[in-house]
């Protein structure tokens, strides 16, 4: 039966022929007969289901831009395209207010817990690299250094602490043979002299804690014993205790990592000797400074400035500073917390 098309409102005018049969622009989903001629359906989901189905030749149309399709319907391109129908049907599902900020809620908790800790975890990471850089440079120093000058009882060496007082009963130090090490050291690292009363740390404190007076604050005593390297770690040609390097000890070293207005010793400070063998950290566990008392948070019984010399082996060697974490580590057993 033909139907009525009396009141058919023509909306455009066609913009192209296809298969020889003319195509109509159409707007707001409407449906267009395969003749040419435009037929408005209206926005009832039973009644365009209804004449999809009565009219299987029809074109269907997305957002006012024609699809033709003779060879499948809408139910079938249903799925392998979105129409106009299936827009409606098909919205998705959406999140309220609060169900947003509980969620921004649960995050930011989570954040609280988990970001100090991997900052931390980062941060002592960054330490280790920059220690054992530190003092693979030295090392390297080192070698070059006796090539040139022969082993460091060489080098113009003078004991610091003289044993004797000025008339005011002040310690008398003689710094020279430090003032050598330093500048013969020096010459084959990329560094340079800290000038005199530069600040090297505000506040110094022991590794447990406790306050180091006599580095609290800790100043370049003189600007040939202090250098810094381009990385801003400072290396310090510490005191001469033996000219003859007895043991394979001459004197010591600090390395002092950049960063922070106050340091602690075994976390940012480490103490290293050097001999007629070369550069070795501090730390064992025999003799002074051992691992197992110099390394240890909880002893006490020593000054402060010793507590954390015996750290700098463990370090270098273990790649760690779990002794900052447990207190069941060992020289010569458990070198892992996690062991």
């Amino acid at each position: 039966m033909k139907k009525d098309f009396k009141n058919v409102k023509i909306l455009e005018k066609t913009v192209g022929p296809e298969n020889g049969k003319t195509l109509k622009r159409v707007k707001n989903n409407s449906l267009i007969k395969n003749d040419g001629v435009e037929k408005t359906v209206r926005h009832d989901k039973a009644q365009m289901l209804k004449q999809v189905q009565d009219d299987m030749g029809w074109f269907r149309c997305d957002f006012g831009a024609l699809a033709p399709d003779k060879n499948l319907s809408l139910f079938t391109s249903h799925f392998s395209q979105r129409s106009a129908f299936t827009s409606h049907l098909s919205q998705k599902p959406a999140f309220t207010l609060a169900e947003v900020l509980i969620t921004l809620g649960i995050i930011g908790v989570v954040a609280a817990l988990t970001v100090p800790s991997l900052v931390a975890k980062y941060k002592e990471r960054q330490r280790i690299t920059q220690l054992k850089k530190a003092y693979s440079v030295l090392n390297q120093a080192f070698v070059r250094a006796v090539a040139d000058y022969g082993t460091p009882d060489n080098w113009g060496l003078t004991i610091t602490d003289t044993k004797k007082n000025d008339d005011e009963g002040n310690p008398i130090y003689d710094y020279t043979g430090t003032i050598n090490v330093g500048r013969i050291l020096s010459k084959y690292m990329k560094s340079q002299p800290l000038d005199k009363e530069t600040v090297v740390s505000n506040t110094t404190y022991s590794l447990d804690g406790r306050l180091v007076t006599n580095m609290s604050p800790w100043k370049a005593d003189d600007n040939e014993i202090y250098y810094r390297m381009n990385d801003g770690t400072i290396f310090a040609a510490g005191w001469v205790s033996r000219l003859n390097c007895e043991s394979d000890v001459c004197g010591d070293f600090w390395i002092i990592l950049p960063g922070g207005k106050s340091k602690k010793i075994g976390v940012d400070v480490f103490n290293l000797t050097f001999g007629k063998n070369g550069i070795m950290p501090r730390g064992n566990s025999k003799g002074y400074p051992s691992f197992d008392k110099y390394c240890n948070k909880k002893e006490t019984g020593d000054s402060p400035d010793n507590q954390g010399r015996g750290c700098s082996a463990w370090v270098i060697l273990n790649d760690n500073m779990d002794y900052l974490h447990c207190d069941d580590l060992s020289w010569d057993g458990k070198h892992k917390c996690s062991d």
